[in-house]
């Protein structure tokens, strides 16, 4: 679902009610294990981000903290997402510090958009 105005929690609601209403077993069968993927994925993701955490400076922390937090947070809107992580990443006046967190950022969720794509690209195409 690609309306940029919902949240994620929004867009979930709307997909859940979407494949619901459909007659085929294999849609409902295929929707359910890319939940639980995605379930799996984020959970490993709090874990990374526990993990990378502890390795960083205490103000690398910090930001990392609060951006891991805004790119997670399901009620959120892309906009609102972008909005905020552009806020943070002015507010860093150490672009080493800034540096140091976007490169663990992108420990974190790099590897969720391919898996993510390649999961929906599957469903979809079925």
């Amino acid at each position: 679902m690609k309306n940029k105005d919902l949240s994620r929690d929004e867009r979930d609601d709307a997909v859940d009610a979407l494949v619901a209403s459909q007659s085929s077993s294999n849609i409902k069968t295929a929707y359910q294990k890319f939940k639980m993927e995605r379930e799996d994925v984020e959970s490993q993701n709090a874990q990374k981000i526990s993990d990378i955490a502890k390795t960083l400076s205490s103000d690398a922390e910090e930001v990392f903290t609060e951006l891991t937090d805004t790119l997670q947070d399901k009620s959120l809107t892309n906009d609102e997402i972008k909005t905020k992580v552009e806020s943070i990443e002015h507010g860093v006046s150490d672009k080493s510090t800034l540096k140091e967190v976007m490169a663990a950022v992108h420990k974190v969720f790099s590897s969720v958009a391919v898996k993510k794509t390649t999961t929906e690209n599957t469903i979809f195409l079925k």
